[in-house]
């Protein structure tokens, strides 16, 4: 930040300026370090002493850490001593941009970090207009408005229920109440938990959740999401206060000691200075102490967040209205008739709305949460809330009225006979016999109004940063600018622990190389996908804007094998159209984050899962995401071709084709017949879709040929600038590294660890050994064989095969295959049960594919025995299973035996599932997962080795796990570099390593001896071309 901002300044002309605001004072309230009665200038302000000072060893000087990024953010405004600005008065204090100097991206990313909900809402309605523009938010602002207008009444009901809480009541008058208030008193009343910043996460978050799927979300996934939720927000709120008493304990204390240590010879000094306040301070200190045990943390107990979860959902379900004229319209005419008067509630008479829903609070206030008695023997299960009738599968016992306003003043008269239709809904099903299952939707009659909201609920705090992250100095430092994030995604306290006390310098200069990747949008093919999803999509791999219409029911004299088969088709439609309609909100959520970053360079913050694999913490926007999100990433940096990338662009295109089981120059060969076409293509992509959507990855594949097809026009493809990311894919990489820990020399060759003119296909290899079982079982008159006969191919034991070094078992990989049975066609003319045979036929093939893959890689399964042995030993001591990766990661498998806890809320009874670490190891779950997670933690180390050594040498690099990229012109260079880290990886004696630790920790076991192992000759990695291709 120091560089940066000197940058900006020299070249801003604001450097004088700077040092004036810092060291013009000379009472010493240049800033929160200078508490003296005279303060000498510093020398520039590189070295200003008001700044955050330098962390020699930690981190580089030019990046913040947590407690200061807010007060640089601030800083051509010094902080008055003793006092920091909120979120709301830090962002109207920033000033505005005039350029994008590297400063102006860091009080942008730390603008989006401290928003609230409220002002990100806010925020998002600003740039409605730009996404009607786009196609993709026709209705967007009129819903917007209209779920501002809840956020009144369901800030006065949480402030009553907070108010009663506090006085250890029920948090409503409802002789049916069964939360406990004293166990969520210290969670939901503190001053941290602020009753409008409560409502707009509330209505934000319960809407992100319920807009996912037409049949809403279960009652126990969104009372425990949002309890989740706000323990996360309110642990970051705590921080930063924390953080900023810190500061001001640290600032009392020096003018302390500066005050006392004055002689008396200074008595007529001393008499005119004010005597310190620390009155103020230890009021502060004891406010934040008094909240350590709940807030200090952001993981509250089940119950907690089951309870507060359901109060503001039930408030929620209450408040959330819409008036039927303003969602009823079937009739187009009608619609278009009554836009102008819609547009006239909601612009002139936006606080006439405010005022009826106010008559909602007045209920609120008065008890407006009345229930009925139920009658003794009457069943627990509940009628639909803020349902207008009951639900089919419900039976009535307890209804919350809502009141209806009925009076209007002013204009707008047609209000007083306005009806008010609920937004949400909690229904009871019945699934199963006698199981129920609660759930929370969107009144079908409001669901298409209201649908395209969902792009705004996309939280700023967590968009890809406009500024490279704050680097990894420990398990909880680094990742966003003052966002506290931890390392490990989910991590048990144990492995917490172990990670405080772990040397892995290593794993964190490897996230930190991965998070300095830039990036940026490539426009032209994010508007292609644009224009095929105004023209409905259900190409190239994005969802269909339509849903398939129901079938006809038959008729009543229809015969019982019609109506089954009607009634199997009829949940095949439904739940394609489940399908669709997420597949449809995943992809707002995307639009709704490129929207906002596709002008800038930005980057990926990553942690890691239990086991070192990397991810971006950014959620619904990454390069980890299917086909669109990659197809549209470019690098932010070029690089030249060279002389050999511009052939890597062409093998890239290939193998983006499906045409990666040839050589590199027959790829390459193939990639220059289609010049034509790719110049065509790229001129008119919407013209000749019909070719590139033959790619398996279509998105990328038009990327590539947009990137070509610039290089054909530039003349000089050796000097082109290229940002396209090119991939090198591992062969079936857990195999190759099962292969590599045991020397495997057969299995190695058939993955591609030694030299071979062509690539080598495991999966094909594999497939010829099942075809010749199937083969002599056909000889025999085997009933399913014949079936099987030329119908199985390489794609029907592609997935088991590429998920057996992961553990699959028997159940998942006849699963695998059922699903690609289904997809060929196969006689079944002659058979009465259909679904019957497939399975018994998947059952078959599972058994004879996963005998195959024992076969031929004898060495893998011997290891995978070895794990699993070595696994019982330390559950049966009743300890879970832990290891160190190479790179220094202290690794723990969390799987534990889980305790049920039921827990009474106002609407329904829910059920969760304790998992902590004092329950007992489930010693079946670390059996069957320890070998696959061994070896993801050996793969990950690979990668971060790699990119440890690409950051060294300036190349840019990035992964998705066992797929690495880079620049074509820098992909020989990766290439060596790859090649190299795997084979001083296993050049160490891992398994040995692993049988010693295991020793050490448990000297009362008896572990048996390594597996022997073969002459594969590793240094032949360095040689073979297809090892990773």
């Amino acid at each position: 930040v120091r560089e940066a901002n000197e940058r900006a300044s020299e070249r801003a002309g604001l450097g004088v300026r700077l040092e004036r605001r810092h060291h013009s004072s000379s009472k010493g309230n240049g800033g929160p370090r200078s508490f003296r009665s005279a303060h000498a200038p510093c020398s520039s302000v590189r070295d200003c002493c008001c700044l955050p000072p330098r962390r020699e060893g930690k981190r580089p000087a030019h990046f913040l850490d947590s407690s200061s990024a807010r007060r640089y953010a601030t800083q051509t405004k010094p902080v008055e001593e003793g006092s920091l600005p909120g979120d709301s008065e830090f962002i109207e204090s920033l000033p505005p941009r005039v350029e994008e100097t590297e400063a102006d991206l860091i009080r942008r990313q730390i603008e989006r970090e401290v928003m609230t909900q409220k002002n990100a809402l806010l925020k998002n309605v600003q740039s409605v207009e730009q996404m009607m523009e786009s196609g993709i938010g026709s209705n967007l602002k009129h819903s917007v408005e209209l779920l501002q207008t809840w956020i009144l009444p369901l800030t006065k009901g949480i402030a009553r229920m907070q108010k009663r809480i506090s006085e250890k009541k029920p948090p409503f008058e409802d002789p049916m109440e069964t939360t406990d208030p004293e166990l969520i008193l210290p969670y939901i009343v503190n001053p941290w938990a602020k009753p409008e910043e409560l409502a707009y996460i509330t209505v934000i978050h319960i809407l992100g959740l319920v807009l996912r799927d037409p049949d809403g979300t279960t009652f126990t996934a969104a009372v425990t999401s949002l309890g989740r939720k706000l323990g996360s927000d309110l642990y970051e709120a705590w921080k930063a206060d924390n953080a900023k008493a810190t500061g001001i304990e640290r600032a009392a204390k020096q003018k302390i000691e500066g005050f006392d240590s004055l002689a008396d010879s200074d008595e007529e000094i001393k008499g005119g200075l004010p005597p310190p306040d620390a009155s103020k301070v230890t009021a502060l200190r004891e406010q934040l102490d008094g909240h350590s045990d709940f807030l200090g943390t952001k993981y509250w107990p089940p119950e907690v967040n089951a309870q507060v979860g359901a109060l503001l959902v039930q408030l929620l379900v209450q408040v959330a209205k819409a008036p039927e004229w303003w969602v009823e319209s079937a009739d187009r005419k009608l619609r278009e008739k009554q836009e102008d008067l819609r547009m006239s509630h909601f612009s002139k008479g936006k606080t006439e709305i405010l005022e009826v829903v106010t008559e909602t609070v007045k209920k609120i206030e008065a008890d407006a949460l009345k229930t009925s008695r139920r009658q003794p023997g009457e069943r627990e299960t509940r009628r639909c809330r803020g349902a207008e009738e009951p639900s089919s599968s419900s039976s009535p016992s307890r209804v919350f009225s809502f009141p209806v306003p009925m009076h209007r003043s002013g204009d707008h008269q047609h209000f007083a006979h306005t009806k008010w239709l609920p937004v949400f809904q909690h229904n009871i099903r019945y699934e199963g016999g006698s199981k129920t299952k609660g759930y929370i939707r969107i009144n079908p009659q409001v669901r298409s109004t209201i649908e395209q909201v969902h792009s705004l609920t996309i939280e700023p705090k967590h968009m890809p940063m406009l500024v490279k992250p704050r680097p990894w100095t420990s398990s909880t430092e680094g990742g966003y600018l003052t966002l506290n994030t931890d390392i490990i995604l989910g991590a048990t306290n144990m492995q917490l622990n172990a990670l405080r006390m772990a040397k892995m310098d290593a794993v964190l200069e490897g996230l930190n190389a991965l998070g300095e990747t830039p990036w940026m949008i490539n426009k032209r093919v994010y508007e292609v996908a644009l224009k095929l999803v105004e023209s409905g999509g259900g190409v190239g791999g994005l969802p269909h804007e339509s849903n398939l219409p129901e079938l006809e029911e038959p008729k009543q004299d229809a015969s019982p094998d019609v109506i089954r088969r009607w009634r199997r088709e009829q949940k095949k439609i439904k739940t394609e159209n489940a399908n669709r309609h997420s597949l449809r909100c995943d992809l707002r959520l995307k639009f709704g984050v490129v929207d906002q970053i596709k002008d800038d360079v930005f980057y990926f913050p990553f942690n890691m899962d239990f086991r070192g694999r990397t991810y971006p913490i950014s959620p619904h926007f990454n390069h980890l995401g299917a086909d669109f999100n990659r197809g549209i990433l470019l690098f932010g940096d070029a690089v030249p071709l060279g002389s050999q990338g511009y052939r890597w662009i062409k093998i890239h295109l290939a193998n983006l084709f499906g045409r990666d089981k040839i050589s590199f120059d027959e790829r390459e060969e193939w990639a220059e017949g289609q010049i034509d076409m790719i110049l065509k293509t790229a001129e008119n992509p919407l013209g000749h879709t019909d070719w590139w959507f033959e790619a398996d990855d279509p998105f990328q594949a038009l990327a590539t040929i947009f990137e070509i097809a610039d290089v054909e026009r530039s003349g000089d493809p050796e000097s082109f600038m290229s940002r396209l990311p090119t991939h090198q894919d591992g062969s079936c990489n857990g195999l190759q590294h099962y292969a590599a820990l045991g020397r495997d020399a057969e299995g190695g060759a058939s993955v591609n660890l030694t030299p071979s003119p062509r690539p080598q296909d495991v999966y094909s290899a594999v497939l010829n050994l099942v075809i010749q079982k199937l083969d002599k079982d056909i000889e025999k008159g085997h009933e399913l064989a014949i079936i099987l006969n030329g119908h199985v191919n390489r794609k029907v034991v592609k997935q088991t095969v590429m998920t057996s070094v992961y553990g699959v078992t028997f159940i998942g990989a006849r699963d695998q295959i059922k699903a690609r049975l289904r997809e060929r066609d196969i006689n079944w003319d002659n058979v009465e049960d259909v679904d019957g045979k497939i399975v018994e036929c998947a059952n078959y093939l599972a058994k004879l594919t996963l005998n195959s893959i024992t076969d031929l890689f004898i060495c893998a399964r011997d290891i995978m025995n070895w794990l699993a042995t070595c696994s019982s030993l330390i559950t049966s001591d009743r300890l879970p299973v832990s290891w160190v990766t190479p790179l220094g990661l202290p690794v723990m498998q969390p799987y534990r035996k889980q305790r049920r806890v039921d827990v009474k809320t106002p609407l329904q009874q829910i059920t969760l599932w304790d998992k902590g670490d004092h329950l007992p190891v489930h010693q079946r779950r670390h059996r069957s997962a320890f070998p696959p997670n061994f070896v993801h933690s050996l793969d990950s180390s690979h990668m971060l080795l790699t990119a440890i050594q690409c950051k060294k040498e300036g190349i840019t690099y990035s992964s998705v796990h066992d797929s690495y990229w880079t620049h074509a012109g820098t992909m020989d260079r990766m290439n060596e570099i790859l090649r190299d880290e795997f084979v001083k990886l296993y050049e160490r004696p891992i398994l040995e390593e692993l049988h010693n630790s295991f020793t050490k920790r448990h000297p009362h076991l008896e572990f048996p001896p390594v597996p022997q192992t073969g002459d594969l000759d590793l240094n032949l990695v360095r040689k073979s071309p297809y090892f990773f291709a």
